[in-house]
């Protein structure tokens, strides 16, 4: 515990922030449980006598790293549970820095072999590349907490951070993910639309049979060759709207089919086992589909089939090495005691005394073979 802050703030150069990271050693984790305990104030003290201890605490040239350590771990528990869909569809990567990657499909060579005649000559194949490139980027936001608040809050506002802070880190992946294939008019023609997958967005409504036809289309895909491919639909993308009839589409145990020529269902509609349910698919609900397609009602009859992101990744998904998950900083404090020595960080700034909590998100990612893809507008 003999560690300064002088010491610490060389562990990360960030303008004026040091990171917040774990010990090892049995004396910081006993030191770090006993922070948490007065944190959450496990003994159940009068809260005067709570915000005294705390105070007294914040005096201590240690505490500041250990409640840094306890708001890092409570970030990275809210971001884990928070709800999660785009990424099961994508390919997970890890970049090794923040200049921009390049992905490369080649394609030819794998199609069916030519026949040779006898003492004939072997025909030679061409390669063709796509190429796709996306560059990660920072994501973050800076918290400013009051001196005052330090002194009178009981900690509502300072345990509840961390957890806006991974919220929010959730909340931007799975908004930047979902405006890959989303924009305001609905599924993007750009990914859906050519690029190896459909001739077009379809304008089907969700139904049994509409899912069928969407299911039917992505088996049809062939691979640029013409050869047929392994692509069988695994997830179903819905917006809110229409997650009670993705549902029952799923757990619906038969169909109805009207015989041909005939109108009144009451007399001629005819049960037929919906072999959906025994599909597997998976159904994800995307909250954030209403919110990016605004054109209409799109926003709400909109729905997509994806391919399993292990045989045919409709996207890919990368997020920088180390910084994986995201990350709480503490700025340094400016001032100095007319008594000598400097302050901790946790006396805030020389200007108002704010103390300052900022967080950082690194990420970036790109569409891939629109063959792992099948949408419609629901119009």
């Amino acid at each position: 515990m003999a560690e300064t802050m002088l010491e610490l703030m060389k562990e990360a150069d960030l303008e004026g922030y040091y990171k917040h990271s774990g010990r090892n050693t049995n004396e910081y984790r006993r030191a770090l449980k006993e922070t948490v305990d007065l944190l959450a104030n496990r003994h159940g003290l009068p809260l005067p006598i709570l915000n005294a201890k705390i105070y007294e605490a914040l005096t201590t040239s240690d505490f500041p790293l250990l409640f840094g350590d306890v708001l890092d771990r409570q970030l990275l528990a809210a971001y884990r549970e928070a709800p999660t869909v785009m990424p099961q569809i994508a390919k997970p990567a890890r970049l090794r820095d923040m200049r921009t990657v390049y992905r490369f499909k080649v394609s030819d060579g794998d199609n069916r072999l030519s026949e040779v005649e006898e003492q004939g000559e072997y025909k030679g194949s061409d390669r063709d590349e796509s190429k796709w490139e996306y560059a990660p980027k920072k994501y973050g936001r800076r918290f400013p907490i009051s001196w005052e608040t330090l002194l009178n809050d009981d900690l509502n506002a300072l345990t509840d951070t961390p957890r806006r802070f991974g919220v929010a880190a959730r909340r931007t992946e799975e908004y930047f993910l979902t405006s890959l294939f989303f924009d305001s008019n609905g599924p993007k023609d750009a990914y859906f639309a050519g690029n190896g997958g459909a001739a077009a967005v379809a304008s089907l409504a969700l139904n049994i049979e509409n899912l069928e036809t969407g299911i039917q289309a992505m088996d049809d895909y062939v691979d640029d060759n013409d050869e047929p491919i392994d692509n069988t639909a695994k997830f179903l993308m819905v917006p809110p709207a229409l997650r009670l009839t993705a549902m029952n589409i799923m757990k619906s145990m038969n169909k109805m089919y009207i015989i041909a020529g005939d109108t009144d269902v009451s007399a001629y509609a005819m049960p037929t086992a919906n072999i959906l349910a025994e599909l597997d698919m998976v159904i994800l609900v995307n909250r954030y589909i209403p919110r990016i397609v605004t054109s209409g009602t799109k926003g709400q009859t909109c729905w997509a089939l994806f391919s399993d992101p292990n045989l045919l990744p409709a996207c890919e998904f990368g997020k920088l090495a180390g910084h994986e998950e995201p990350e709480i900083f503490m700025k340094t404090s400016n001032q100095t005691k007319v008594s000598g020595g400097p302050s901790g960080p946790m006396e805030g700034s020389f200007e108002n005394d704010t103390v300052q909590y900022k967080v950082r998100h690194v990420f970036g990612g790109t569409t891939l073979d629109g063959r792992a893809g099948w949408a419609s507008d629901g119009q």
